[in-house]
């Protein structure tokens, strides 16, 4: 399934250069599946970000990918 979706990946990837644009990526740094899904696409990190929120605080096991 992986190869599926990096497939799709890399049409849209080439879809949007095609229109004079540059593709990005973001997620979470918890969400391992679609870094890796990232990365196999060729993408890599430029930079990480912190993610504020506000309320209710995460519950630990919502932390993990």
């Amino acid at each position: 399934m992986l190869w599926t979706l990096q497939a799709a990946v890399t049409a849209l990837c080439q879809d949007i250069t095609s229109h004079g644009h540059t593709p990005g990526w973001n997620c979470s740094v918890h969400n391992r599946a679609s870094r890796l899904l990232a990365w196999t696409a060729e993408f890599r990190l430029v930079r990480e970000y912190v993610h504020y929120a506000v309320g209710s605080p995460v519950s630990p096991d919502r932390l993990s990918a």
